[in-house]
């Protein structure tokens, strides 16, 4: 018997390896909806996601699990299952304000008032000033984290040398009502000395700059549909590589991003934490780290910083911006007559300018338009394709490592309550961008960076390549084709800069089991809805939700009043596991969770065979009857009772 056992162990494994299957990478052009789309074909690692709670399946442990690189699946960006949820907007027009005034700021920092009605009637009664907006220097709360300066008087038309980054114009009438208010994020450099441990370095590698920019809950299908004019210059103009087999570490922002700043599992997260920003900071390096949101993912640590964390930090100017009327009365996206999305990048633009003969380390987040849903991200495609053809014509990325990257797929959406959406979400998009002179110098690097584009990768290993860039350690040929990590961190990172194992589990890449989406050839099979297994399966996710939510009194039991799909994604007999969407009542919350069902269990117990094996995932955004407890874990459930005050709107989790 156990000669035959290991000969079935053995076909099983031969039949697995061989299902197993390659597509070839490129670039292909595809029409749709009479537009062109450049799509890059990528390759895509994933296997399921493995019991580690009480089911009883004899499976192979996931840690013994591996992918090769010449083994992986691609997903399409166009499949079939996604084209009716491609939305395509129309370029974004923010509406001006009605006033008789506007606040300008020119390239070279001077602060104007505009007189735009001619009307001295009108302006005559008008009084307008500025302020300055500040971090706070006492402990604050996450919604009182910025301080204005005194009013300075702004007469019209007369140029005010600004000298300081954040500002706020306010004009009132003489009945005391506010008429006009705008806010300016400008760059003032500051001319700090540079640190006595960065003048004594020395060495005859240049010190290489950092550029991170990152954006929220987009995977590498949604960049090819909704940012392809971004990808294709990056790729094309940039010659950017494309890491197709990078894998996100958790569902939402904070388990991906703080990794990749401190190389520490996002359990130990802590705003003490070794920040890579730190380290680049004793090094003699300017930082910069700005997120265009109040709930920032780092800053929504704990309280917060207590102090700036980096010597440019743009944290107080957006919680300024976001208690404003004038945020609130513009359009989505918008603030007055200025996208957001394209202060933030105007900022970033105008802080690599002034810094580009000076070693920088930016960290650049973008929020606004794709947290929600990662098909608004198209509105930022033309920026950043301006940004970039404006910023590699300047020269001014000629010395700079760049990162143009995602922390995790969509989280919500249409497309996320799909077999598709589930995989996408694991799979962020990750660009690297090398200096020209890098690649001719060190064809070695580039060759690793390369190959390493279609192995599994992982935000641990992006922080060990910026060891490598902190520490101006460029590996030699040897270095980098012995895939050795770089020391530092968790130790589980690799930097990208040396071969990657072409075979490598997801245990040992410290990706957590029920996140991990690798090496399985299977295609889903869908149960029928109306079905009596489907309803148990489907009964099984509720009763977990359930079990959650009566940990307070506060909150509605939920019931479910639909099923949207139930699909097999592993048969390893005798265990099956099952991607489970639901949408459950009062509330209208969809849900997502993977479920085992062990049949060998079942045929000796009157045990249920079914186990919820992975964390529920609220796929719906939160509505307002969301919040009545101070437990933004419980929250992701909840739907308060009508006795129940629901919290006030800050307290609503975003996610991160």
């Amino acid at each position: 018997m156990k000669i035959g056992s290991v000969t079935v162990t053995l076909v099983a494994t031969s039949i697995c390896l061989l299902g197993l299957y390659q597509l070839l990478s490129g670039i292909t052009w595809l029409r749709y909806n009479g537009f062109l789309r450049l799509v890059p074909s990528f390759r895509f690692y994933f296997k399921l996601r493995r019991d580690h709670m009480k089911s009883k399946c004899h499976v192979q442990d996931s840690q013994s699990i591996t992918c090769k690189n010449t083994t992986v699946r691609r997903l399409d960006p166009l499949h079939p299952s996604v084209l009716p949820y491609i939305p395509h907007f129309p370029p974004l027009k923010c509406r001006r304000q009605a006033s008789v005034v506007e606040s300008k700021v020119d390239r070279e920092g001077y602060l104007t008032l505009i007189i735009i009605k001619n009307n001295s009637r009108l302006t005559d009664s008008v009084q307008c000033y500025f302020q300055y907006i500040r971090h706070p220097t006492k402990p604050y709360k996450e919604d009182e984290a910025f301080v204005l300066s005194k009013r300075i008087s702004l007469p019209p038309e007369n140029r005010v040398k600004l000298q300081e980054d954040f500002v706020y114009v306010s004009c009132i009438n003489r009945a005391g009502y506010k008429v006009y208010e705008n806010f300016h994020l400008h760059m003032v450099k500051r001319d700090e000395p540079i640190s006595k441990k960065y003048s004594e370095t020395t060495g005859k590698q240049p010190r290489l700059n950092v550029l991170i920019m990152v954006n929220d809950g987009v995977s590498l299908s949604s960049a090819a549909r909704y940012i392809p004019k971004t990808l294709q210059y990056l790729s094309n103009e940039m010659n950017g590589t494309i890491f197709t087999g990078f894998h996100a570490l958790g569902e939402n922002s904070l388990p991906n991003i703080f990794p990749v700043l401190t190389g520490l599992p996002h359990s130990e997260a802590s705003i003490d934490a070794p920040f890579i920003w730190k380290h680049f900071s004793e090094q003699g390096y300017k930082t910069f780290y700005l997120e265009d949101t109040v709930t920032a993912t780092i800053s929504y640590i704990g309280d917060g910083f207590a102090k700036p964390p980096t010597d440019y930090y743009t944290h107080p100017f957006w919680v300024a911006m976001e208690n404003s009327s004038l945020y609130w009365d513009s359009q989505t996206f918008c603030l007055g007559d200025m996208p957001i999305h394209r202060i933030a990048i105007q900022y970033l633009a105008n802080y690599v300018e002034k810094h580009r003969y000076q070693s920088y380390f930016a960290l650049y987040f973008l929020n606004a338009i794709s947290h929600h849903s990662d098909t608004v991200i198209q509105l930022g495609d033309e920026d950043y394709r301006h940004f970039l053809i404006d910023q590699k014509g300047r020269g001014y990325l000629n010395n700079t490592i760049m990162l143009f990257m995602s922390d995790h797929g969509s989280r919500f959406g249409r497309i996320r309550s799909t077999p598709i959406g589930h995989l996408e979400a694991r799979n962020p998009m990750l660009i690297m961008v090398l200096p020209p002179w890098l690649r001719q110098q060190y064809p070695h690097i580039a060759t690793a960076v390369n190959s390493n584009a279609d192995r599994l990768v992982t935000p641990y290993d992006i922080h060990a390549t910026l060891l490598d860039i902190l520490h101006s350690h460029l590996p030699t040929v040897t270095e980098s084709t012995d895939g050795k990590k770089h020391k530092g961190g968790s130790g589980k990172g690799l930097s990208l800069f040396r071969n990657l194992p072409s075979r490598r589990t997801c245990a040992s890449a410290g990706i957590p089991e029920d996140t991990c989406t690798l090496c399985t050839p299977l295609e889903p099979t869908f149960l029928d809805v109306n079905s009596q297994k489907a309803h148990l399966i489907a009964s099984t996710v509720l009763t977990r939700i359930n079990d959650i939510i009566n940990a307070t009194s506060e909150c509605d039991f939920l019931h479910i009043s639909k099923i949207i799909y139930i699909a097999m994604i592993s048969d390893k007999r005798p265990c099956f596991t099952y991607s489970v969407i639901i949408k459950t009542v009062p509330g209208r919350g969809i849900f997502e969770a993977s479920v085992r069902e062990t049949t060998a269990t079942a045929s000796v117990s009157t045990e249920s065979p079914y186990f919820v094996i992975t964390p529920v995932i609220r796929l719906s955004l939160y509505d307002s009857n969301c919040c009545c407890t101070e437990d933004n874990g419980l929250n992701k459930y909840c739907h308060c009772k009508m006795t129940t005050k629901p919290m006030r709107r800050k307290a609503i989790p975003n996610g991160h």
